[in-house]
Protein backbone atom coordinates (compact mmCIF):
# COMPACT_ATOMS: atom_id res chain seq x y z
CA UNK A 1 0.00 0.00 0.00
CA UNK A 2 2.73 2.45 0.93
CA UNK A 3 4.64 1.56 -2.21
CA UNK A 4 1.58 2.30 -4.35
CA UNK A 5 1.26 5.71 -2.65
CA UNK A 6 4.88 6.55 -3.54
CA UNK A 7 4.34 5.44 -7.14
CA UNK A 8 1.24 7.64 -7.43
CA UNK A 9 3.10 10.57 -5.93
CA UNK A 10 6.00 10.14 -8.36
CA UNK A 11 3.58 9.84 -11.31
CA UNK A 12 1.90 13.06 -10.24
CA UNK A 13 5.27 14.83 -10.01
CA UNK A 14 6.19 13.44 -13.43
CA UNK A 15 2.97 14.82 -14.95
CA UNK A 16 3.59 18.22 -13.35
CA UNK A 17 7.13 18.22 -14.68
CA UNK A 18 5.88 17.34 -18.18
CA UNK A 19 3.37 20.21 -18.06
CA UNK A 20 6.05 22.61 -16.87
CA UNK A 21 8.41 21.39 -19.59
CA UNK A 22 5.75 21.92 -22.28
CA UNK A 23 5.07 25.42 -21.00
CA UNK A 24 8.78 26.24 -21.02
CA UNK A 25 9.10 24.90 -24.57
CA UNK A 26 6.28 27.22 -25.71
CA UNK A 27 7.89 30.19 -23.98
CA UNK A 28 11.24 29.31 -25.54
CA UNK A 29 9.64 29.17 -29.00
CA UNK A 30 8.16 32.65 -28.48
CA UNK A 31 11.54 33.98 -27.40
CA UNK A 32 13.15 32.35 -30.42
CA UNK A 33 10.70 34.08 -32.77
CA UNK A 34 11.24 37.43 -31.05
CA UNK A 35 15.01 36.94 -31.18
CA UNK A 36 14.89 36.16 -34.91
CA UNK A 37 12.75 39.25 -35.51
CA UNK A 38 15.20 41.44 -33.59
CA UNK A 39 18.16 40.06 -35.55
CA UNK A 40 16.32 40.87 -38.78
CA UNK A 41 15.82 44.45 -37.58
CA UNK A 42 19.49 44.71 -36.62
CA UNK A 43 20.51 43.52 -40.08
CA UNK A 44 18.13 46.03 -41.66
CA UNK A 45 19.57 48.96 -39.66
CA UNK A 46 23.15 47.87 -40.28
CA UNK A 47 22.55 48.23 -44.00
CA UNK A 48 21.22 51.78 -43.71
CA UNK A 49 23.60 54.65 -44.35
CA UNK A 50 23.88 57.26 -41.62
CA UNK A 51 23.11 60.77 -42.81
CA UNK A 52 26.13 63.06 -42.97
CA UNK A 53 24.52 65.50 -40.59
CA UNK A 54 24.35 62.75 -37.97
CA UNK A 55 27.94 61.60 -38.33
CA UNK A 56 30.41 62.89 -35.79
CA UNK A 57 32.96 63.76 -38.43
CA UNK A 58 30.56 65.81 -40.55
CA UNK A 59 32.30 68.61 -42.40
CA UNK A 60 31.85 72.23 -41.31
CA UNK A 61 29.88 74.59 -43.52
CA UNK A 62 32.90 76.82 -44.25
CA UNK A 63 35.53 74.85 -46.04
CA UNK A 64 38.32 77.47 -45.94
CA UNK A 65 39.06 80.56 -43.95
CA UNK A 66 41.51 83.36 -44.47
CA UNK A 67 44.39 83.93 -42.12
CA UNK A 68 44.59 87.70 -41.58
CA UNK A 69 47.80 87.40 -39.56
CA UNK A 70 49.78 86.56 -42.67
CA UNK A 71 52.64 88.95 -43.50
CA UNK A 72 52.25 88.37 -47.22
CA UNK A 73 49.93 90.59 -49.17
CA UNK A 74 48.22 87.45 -50.43
CA UNK A 75 46.16 85.99 -47.65
CA UNK A 76 47.07 82.43 -46.78
CA UNK A 77 44.17 80.01 -47.00
CA UNK A 78 43.88 77.48 -44.19
CA UNK A 79 42.04 74.23 -44.74
CA UNK A 80 39.62 74.06 -41.82
CA UNK A 81 38.80 70.41 -42.56
CA UNK A 82 42.35 69.31 -41.78
CA UNK A 83 42.36 71.22 -38.51
CA UNK A 84 38.96 69.81 -37.56
CA UNK A 85 40.04 66.24 -38.39
CA UNK A 86 43.20 66.60 -36.31
CA UNK A 87 41.16 67.95 -33.42
CA UNK A 88 38.62 65.11 -33.73
CA UNK A 89 41.41 62.51 -33.74
CA UNK A 90 42.94 64.07 -30.64
CA UNK A 91 39.55 64.15 -28.89
CA UNK A 92 38.94 60.48 -29.80
CA UNK A 93 42.33 59.49 -28.35
CA UNK A 94 41.60 61.48 -25.17
CA UNK A 95 38.22 59.76 -24.83
CA UNK A 96 39.82 56.33 -25.27
CA UNK A 97 42.52 57.16 -22.71
CA UNK A 98 39.88 58.40 -20.25
CA UNK A 99 37.81 55.25 -20.78
CA UNK A 100 40.85 53.00 -20.31
CA UNK A 101 41.82 54.90 -17.18
CA UNK A 102 38.29 54.58 -15.79
CA UNK A 103 38.24 50.86 -16.62
CA UNK A 104 41.55 50.40 -14.80
CA UNK A 105 40.25 52.26 -11.76
CA UNK A 106 37.02 50.25 -11.78
CA UNK A 107 38.94 46.97 -12.06
CA UNK A 108 41.25 47.99 -9.24
CA UNK A 109 38.29 48.92 -7.02
CA UNK A 110 36.52 45.66 -7.77
CA UNK A 111 39.66 43.67 -7.01
CA UNK A 112 40.04 45.48 -3.69
CA UNK A 113 36.43 44.68 -2.87
CA UNK A 114 36.95 41.01 -3.71
CA UNK A 115 40.11 40.80 -1.65
CA UNK A 116 38.48 42.61 1.28
CA UNK A 117 35.67 40.06 1.39
CA UNK A 118 38.08 37.14 1.77
CA UNK A 119 38.30 35.64 5.25
CA UNK A 120 40.94 37.16 7.52
CA UNK A 121 42.73 33.81 7.85
CA UNK A 122 44.03 34.24 4.30
CA UNK A 123 45.71 37.54 5.26
CA UNK A 124 45.30 39.11 1.82
CA UNK A 125 46.89 42.48 1.25
CA UNK A 126 44.61 44.43 -1.09
CA UNK A 127 47.24 47.14 -1.63
CA UNK A 128 49.50 44.62 -3.34
CA UNK A 129 49.00 43.44 -6.88
CA UNK A 130 46.96 40.30 -7.41
CA UNK A 131 50.03 38.42 -8.57
CA UNK A 132 52.23 39.46 -5.65
CA UNK A 133 54.04 36.64 -3.84
CA UNK A 134 51.77 36.75 -0.79
CA UNK A 135 48.57 36.70 -2.80
CA UNK A 136 49.81 33.99 -5.18
CA UNK A 137 50.72 31.75 -2.24
CA UNK A 138 47.26 32.24 -0.77
CA UNK A 139 45.50 31.45 -4.04
CA UNK A 140 47.23 28.04 -4.36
Amino acid sequence: MELQYKIDKLNKELEESKELNEMLIKINEKFEKENDRLYERIDFYKNLQMARSMKKSSKPKRKHQRNNDSKDSDDEIIDVDVEMDEKDEKDDKDEKDDKDEKDNKDARMEMKTILKTMPAKFDLDYDQTFISKTNVDIRK
